[in-house]
């Protein structure tokens, strides 16, 4: 993992005090933490001159650095400046800074190094330039040495760049692997710490299987970064799907490769972005939760994307950042290069997760809620109205990783407005305290909705009581009905009552529409409601007991036309058959059959279908049998 620049003052007190919980919504548009007032730098051109004296011309041009957190004690940073070729170094507990390095092209010289990082466990890579090779450096006893048999790559290596350290998921340094770009001979190496290439050992070039772009060019790439492998991963990477983060000042891309295995030099693209045309993209780095950093020195920010090169957010109103670096073994901050001035220099914030893009689309009895987080981060997510709690959606313990949200919400009557409350927590800390947060609140509302509630069918002479139901809606204002009703083969509505409810009876044999206009205040909704005349709907009278015998009564009126009732009893739950027959003993209907609860029936018939005649109706439950004859006058 690539770690590049030094602490701020704030995070001394943040190890050595208890952190009092931050809301990010007062600190830069990314929500890193510095101070919440002023940005604290650790190293600057007044500090230096403290400790070396105003006549020290240090850091004409600072690249890189990278920090290392190695228990409550020992807070490590490390910066270089490819102009003075040293290396400024100190334990931010209490050491003052040390430097070291000299110009030279001797083994134990630098010329011109640009690139740094670390493995988190004192050892330190260089990526010497004009010397063409890589510098192990030692950190130990508060000191910075250089061991023997130090040189990495010196006969591959022409103008090396960047580096990183792959620790292969695990803590052991023995079998990490460095990637180093080189601009010199445009490829990208892979070294063991013990100097060799590692496996096939050189990307020449890309291939992109979904496009069939080939880059052959590689000069322009001048940082990588090794893919995490996921949130609150042990390691940078894992010993299978070893993915790199090319970035490639050129042709303003950044690059996400297949580096297993490269076949024949080439390395296989599993995603690649364009990137500003006036950008000019300095570093790439991938933080502890996997999410990818790219310093843009002349937009003076730092932009940030998912792991799939999704864009999330960026920090702005920085002075041409050259670099971007995680904190080695430790996942509380990104550490920023800027350009070097009496008061700039490096520094470092906790970076939190930020809500964007709050986007709130609503049904009448349901809500969506879809945004973006641009960390990982513990969320909470809930539902009141006014100050009373109605629901949580998310309760804050499961983690979210950067990129989209969606939640979903339901209330079965919803009146007047909601408000969603939002906390995103970052940096879970052993008292259960949260350095960073971030917290949105939003009203809603659901659309101002009316539905009319009531019978679907009537049988003829049926009464049927319809309400209009209201939902939705912000105003407490008055509630204004007015119903009307249209007969099918009508053309018009007929204004019919002004409360909430009204009631139709069948009075004629066709169906009939409902409708209902709602206001209140200068919220307007209508709803319509088909009613069927149905002369085969059948229901028992209501009664006090049961009859005590079957029986069938003729039916009326009669004659008839077309419609006439039946009324018939049954003293027991019977399967029964009422049956219309012709005079030459010919079926011509069923009028009513299937099993029936005892009790008392009035069943209507509708014979429009039948010519004028005289008909024999036949009642059949169980052994009761009984016919009488029924005259249809049309």
């Amino acid at each position: 993992m690539k770690l590049k620049i030094f602490l701020t003052l704030f995070f001394i007190s943040f190890f050595i005090s208890t952190a009092i919980p931050q809301n990010s919504s007062f600190l830069e548009p990314c929500y890193f933490y510095n101070d919440g007032s002023t940005s604290h730098y650790v190293l600057d051109k007044n500090l230096v001159h403290n400790e070396y004296g105003s006549n020290v011309d240090l850091f004409c041009t600072p690249f890189k650095g990278c920090i290392v957190w190695i228990d409550q004690n020992t807070l490590l940073g490390f910066t270089i400046d490819p102009s003075w070729n040293k290396l400024v170094y100190g334990n931010y507990f209490g050491i003052n800074t040390k430097s070291y390095g000299r110009w030279g092209t001797d083994e134990y010289g630098w010329y011109f190094p640009r690139g740094i990082t670390t493995d988190g466990l004192g050892n330190i890579y260089v990526a010497d330039i004009e010397n063409g090779r890589i510098i192990k450096l030692i950190y130990a006893n508060d000191e910075v040495t250089q061991p023997s048999n130090s040189i990495i790559g010196s006969s591959y290596l022409d103008r090396p760049y960047d580096l990183d350290v792959d620790d292969r998921g695990n803590q052991s340094p023995t079998d990490d692997i460095i990637w180093v770009v080189d601009r010199g001979v445009g490829k990208v190496f892979s070294f063991k710490v013990s100097g060799s290439l590692w496996g096939e050992g050189i990307i020449e070039r890309l291939y992109n299987a979904s496009t069939h772009a080939c880059y052959n060019d590689l000069s322009g790439i001048n940082s990588v970064a090794i893919r995490k492998i996921a949130i609150g991963g042990v390691g940078v990477n894992s010993t299978s799907n070893r993915r790199l983060y090319l970035l490639d000042i050129k042709n303003k891309k950044l690059f996400l490769v297949e580096a297993d295995v490269p076949e024949n030099g080439v390395a296989q693209i599993y995603k690649e972005i364009s990137l500003s045309s006036t950008s000019l993209p300095y570093d790439v780095e991938s933080d502890y939760f996997g999410d990818i950093w790219v310093a843009d020195r002349k937009g003076n920010k730092i932009n940030k994307y998912t792991w799939d090169l999704n864009y999330l957010t960026s920090l702005t109103g920085l002075n041409q950042p050259t670099g971007i670096s995680s904190t080695r073994r430790h996942h509380l901050n990104m550490a920023i290069t800027e350009r070097w001035t009496n008061t700039t220099g490096n520094r470092t914030y906790f970076h939190g997760a930020d809500i964007k893009n709050l986007h709130i689309s609503t049904g009448y009895t349901s809500a969506n809620f879809s945004f973006t987080m641009t960390n990982w981060n513990y969320l909470t997510a809930k539902i009141y109205k006014g100050s009373t709690y109605i629901t949580t959606l998310d309760n804050g313990t499961n983690v979210y990783s950067s990129g989209p949200v969606s939640l979903n919400l339901y209330i079965s009557n919803p009146t007047g407005t909601y408000t969603l409350k939002l906390r995103a927590d970052s940096y879970e800390q052993t008292n259960e305290e949260y350095i960073v947060y971030k917290s949105v609140e939003r009203n809603f509302s659901f659309p101002f909705r009316a539905y009319i509630t009531g019978p679907s069918a009537l049988e003829y002479m049926e009464i049927g009581d319809y309400y209009a139901n209201v939902t939705g809606g912000t105003s407490s204002n008055p509630i204004y009905y007015q119903w009307y009703i249209k007969w099918d083969g009508e053309s018009s509505w007929s204004p019919k009552g002004t409360t909430q409810k009204t009631s139709q009876k069948m009075y004629d044999r066709r169906n009939f529409t409902l409708k209902v206009c709602v206001t209140r205040g200068n919220e307007y909704a209508e709803d319509t409601h088909h009613v069927l005349y149905n002369p085969l709907i059948s229901k028992p009278l209501t009664y006090i007991d049961i009859p005590d015998q079957f029986s069938i009564s003729q039916n009326y009126p009669n004659p008839f036309n077309p419609v006439t009732t039946i009324h018939m009893e049954l003293p027991e739950d019977i399967e029964v058959s009422l049956i219309a027959y012709n005079i030459l003993g010919q079926e011509v209907g069923i009028i009513e059959e299937g099993i029936k609860k005892a009790g008392r029936y009035d069943i209507s018939w509708d014979a429009s279908n039948l010519p004028s005649g005289i008909y024999i109706v036949n009642l059949k439950a169980g052994t009761f049998i009984k016919s009488y004859k029924a005259v249809l006058l049309k």
